[in-house]
């Protein structure tokens, strides 16, 4: 189903609002969800394989991911830009983190309350347990907050610098910069 611009949910202005610095459409059916990029997951330089419901095995195979992604209309991809002061400025590069996965969450709330199904997948898996004295319940309980899950983009396959291009956008802003990227599928309401 295409759903003309001036129809959609989801506006580039409401993601900028929610806290983005860059926002484009992507087109479900072009979007690639590669074996490749699932397979890094494997080899844990992030620590979070098989320790949250976001990332593998626990988010399901290349294929259930496909198939998930399907049912959404549309696609955007959301970007956190910050300055950094030279390529070792950590803090920035944590602010970048921070900024992306709480305006993502931000923007699939305020969707949600607006009875939109949408579907957000962050860099690096899902961190809503992180800092708040809980530890994600994977793989002995339930995701305590399933309604604000967000997969990793890799983990989901997507060859994220793609993407990027793929929706107009650029995947690196120059030097001295850090751009951690989010995507977020929407459903819109019939």
């Amino acid at each position: 189903m295409f759903i003309e611009l001036e129809n959609r949910s989801l506006t580039v202005d409401q993601a900028i609002n929610a806290g983005f610095s860059h926002a484009g459409y992507a087109k479900i059916e072009e979007m690639e969800f590669l074996e490749d990029v699932r397979k890094m997951c494997e080899v844990n330089k992030c620590g979070k394989y098989n320790t949250t419901w976001s990332c593998p095995p626990a988010c399901g195979t290349l294929e259930a991911v496909t198939d998930r992604v399907k049912k959404y209309d549309y696609a955007m991809i959301l970007q956190a830009t910050e300055d950094m002061e030279d390529a070792y400025d950590w803090e920035a590069i944590q602010r970048a983190q921070k900024r992306c996965g709480e305006s993502l969450r931000k923007l699939v709330k305020e969707l949600k309350n607006n009875n939109v199904d949408v579907l957000g997948m962050g860099a690096g898996g899902c961190d809503k347990c992180k800092g708040k004295e809980l530890n994600c319940t994977y793989p002995n309980n339930p995701c305590r907050f399933p309604d604000e899950l967000s997969f990793s983009m890799e983990a989901c396959g997507l060859f994220v610098s793609r993407e990027c291009e793929k929706a107009g956008m650029k995947y690196y802003y120059g030097p001295n910069t850090m751009t951690i990227n989010a995507t977020i599928f929407v459903k819109e309401n019939e």
